[in-house]
Parts: structure tokens; sequence; C-alpha cells
């Protein structure tokens, strides 16, 4: 018999081959190891990066666009669905992108610079101004002096600018546009003293305006008038079809929506009215309020949102302050969400939300749903969207930046350096 073939277990050679069998063991036991641990590193990156809506996978980071302002330049901002916003100051306003671009920029006079909107339509003002200038996206329409300052003044998206103006005696409200920004395409006087319009707003089509009164005969009264702007369209010499009452209420806001659709928001309820041709109009629907209203926003015509704040008087429905509520111009509540603090600005923009309390930041779809969430560490006036939901404008007291949401990387997760 074969010695060495026998003796093969046994003897230094055997010792040698188990030695090699233990190392490769050893190799087998180290990769299924680091498989299991390459598996588990793939699922914590996939569960904290690839998720959509983790705070963990995404972060907002600066571009190192943006502008720069004195403290009491008094700069405001304003962008609908597009890469470009309107930049104002009190000497100047300006159109530009999100990544630096000035398409045009125009002098102006303003000592605090207030700007009311309606889609790509901007008009700047400022508390009891004379003038008025209206641009848009191309720069300016036209500008508009008064010779008696301006109480309240409103834009829609075709660039009707309707104004209350504040006589010796009464009050006069104008509506003008780009074709006729010399005489008024509409007129009313109001010489009742006890009679006293607060807000207006003329309609998409420009057919109706619609003005919201306080009427302090016997006891205050909300009255809001439905006008025709072409007063031939009316019998009547102001204009007037209709009104409608609200006893009692105080008037927050007054908004034309899609379609002639009107908001009406008082400091009771959220009422919605059609308005049509022939002397007709209806009420749509109505929502009460349980909550004082802290901060409001309008998306277009199509959608609206408001911050709740104190519970009204012995109300048991309220809520607490700070649950943002999302509405759709049919009346449907689409969607909700709770900052659990107070909100200090409130914006909308690409059917969505960004709800601010203090240096927090929330970022919301239409239906409530969380897309992101920043926290400055500077003084911050507000947020605007962008170019989309991940590109925001971050306002701060003498700085706006460009701010993009971009994923982070798994050695950040996980703490590796490179």
């Amino acid at each position: 018999m074969d010695q060495s073939a026998y003796n093969w277990g046994k003897g230094p050679a055997a010792s040698r081959d188990l030695t090699n069998r233990n190392k490769s063991g050893g190799k087998k036991y180290f990769i299924v190891a680091l498989a299991l641990l390459l598996i588990a590193v793939i699922q914590f990156v996939y569960m904290n990066i690839t998720r959509m809506g983790d705070a963990r996978e995404w972060r907002m980071s600066m571009t190192g666009e943006g502008v720069s302002y004195a403290y009491n330049d008094g700069a405001v901002f304003y962008s609908h669905d597009n890469r470009f916003y309107f930049f104002c100051t009190n000497d100047e306003m300006k159109y530009m992108s999100s990544s630096g671009d000035i398409r045009w920029q125009v002098p102006i006079r303003l000592q605090k610079p207030i700007m009311v909107t309606a889609f790509d339509k901007v008009a700047g003002g400022e508390e009891r101004s004379r003038h008025i200038y209206v641009f848009d996206s191309n720069g300016l329409m036209y500008e508009k002096s008064f010779d008696d300052p301006v109480l309240f003044y409103s834009i829609n998206e075709n660039g009707f600018l309707s104004v209350i103006l504040q006589l010796e005696q009464g009050y006069a409200i104008h509506i003008y546009s780009q074709q006729r920004n010399t005489t008024p395409l509409y007129t009313n006087v109001i010489r009742d003293p006890l009679i006293h319009p607060v807000f207006l707003d003329v309609s998409s089509d420009g057919r109706f305006i619609a003005i919201a009164l306080l009427d302090m005969n016997v006891r205050m009264n909300l009255r809001v008038s439905f006008n025709y702007v072409n007063q031939r369209d009316s019998a009547t010499v102001e204009g007037l079809f209709a009104e409608h009452r609200f006893p009692g209420q105080i008037p927050l806001a007054l908004k034309f929506m899609e379609d002639n659709h009107l908001l009406i928001i008082t400091d009771e309820q959220i009422a919605c009215f059609k308005l049509n041709l022939f002397n007709n109009y209806e009420e749509r629907w109505a929502i009460k309020l349980h909550n004082k209203i802290d901060k409001l926003a309008f998306y277009g015509g199509s959608r609206f949102a408001f911050a709740t704040g104190d519970r009204l008087l012995n109300d048991d429905n309220a809520t607490e302050p700070g649950v943002v509520m999302i509405y759709s111009i049919s009346g449907d509540k689409t969607g909700e969400f709770n900052i659990g603090r107070r909100a200090t600005s409130l914006s909308m923009g690409w059917d969505s939300v960004i709800a601010g309390a203090d240096r927090t930041f929330y970022a919301m779809g239409y239906n409530g749903s969380r897309l992101w969430e920043y926290v400055s560490l500077l003084d911050t006036r507000g947020f605007i969207f962008l170019d989309n939901t991940d590109t925001v404008l971050l306002i701060g007291a003498t700085r706006a930046d460009v701010l993009k949401r971009e994923r982070v990387r798994a050695q950040e997760i996980l703490g590796v350096s490179n």
C-alpha cells in the first residue's frame, strides 16, 4: 500500500492542509459577513436617502445666487410658478431669474413698497400712495398718478387696476387698464359719511367689480356689492346689480378666483359666490370659521390656504393655533398640516404651500403632504417657490438667497469622509 496515500490525514502535511482549510473557511465567513453588512448599508441608504419625504434624505443648499439690499430699502418679492421673480425696492423694480440673470429693471419712487399680485401681474405702491406702477413679466405695463391718497388697490390677471381713493368728502372708486390708463373704465363716488369701502377686486374677465363696504348706519354691517365694470350692462348709474349682507361681520379679504368665483373672507366665515351675467349671482358654499385667521394666501384662481390663530370666543370646535388648512375653489378642504406654532408667514406656488414659524419653514403639497422642512440660522421674513417646489427664495433682512433641494450623499449620512 502506498504509505503516503494511507497517511494523508496525519503528520505535518495534514497539519498544513488543515490550516489552509481554516483560512478558506475564514474567508467564506468574512465574505458572508461583508455581504450582510453591504445589504444592511444598502437598506439603510435606501430607507434614509431614496425614500421621498424623509428629512434625512434631502437638504436645502445655497446656490450662491440672490440679491443684497439695505435694511431700509423695503425689499419685497413675488413669483408665480416661474424661475423668474419680481424684486422691488423703494427705487427700483427688477425681474430676475433663479440663476441671477436680470431680464429687466425699471426705476420707481416709493417710500415703503407694497406689492399686490395676480398670476404674473404686479402693482407696486405704498400706504396712502399717490402713484402706482403696474408690471408684468415683460416690464412696465403702465403707471398712474392720483391727486388723492389711495386707501386700497388690487390688480387682476389681465392688469386691471382698481383703487379706493379718499376724497375730502367721501370716497371714489376707479378702475384702469393698460388700454384705458388715462380715464377710468369705471367710476363710483360714495358720499355717505357712514359707508366706508375697504376692499375691492375685478373679475379676471373684466366684467365685474366687487366692493366690500362697512355700513355704520344703526350698527356695523358688511355689505358686498356686485357691479358691472361696463355700466352700459346695468340699468343703474353705478353699475350695481346686487349686493349681499353679512350682519355684524368684519371683512378680512375679498378675492376673485377662476370663472368669476368671488371669495369673501370675514372674521366669521369664508363664502364663495358665482357671478353671472343678466344680474344673476348665487352663493356656492360657505365655511364657518372656528379660529381667527393669522395668515392667508392664494394660489392663482384655484386654491387658497390659511393658518389658524386664536380660537373664536366660546367655540368648542376650534383647533390649536398653527394649523394650515388648504381649500380648493369648490369649497373642499384638500389638506391640513399642523406646524405646531403660530405661523409668521404663508405663501403658495406650484399648487403647494410654504408656512413659516419664525425661523422654521414647512413646505407641503395641496393635500397637506410634507415636502420638506428648513431651519434658518438667520432671521428670515419668508420663503417663496421659484422654478419648482425644490427651488425657493429665502428672504432675509438684507439679502435674499436662492436655495435648491438636493439629495444627501450616503457618505454624509454614514459619517464617512472622502
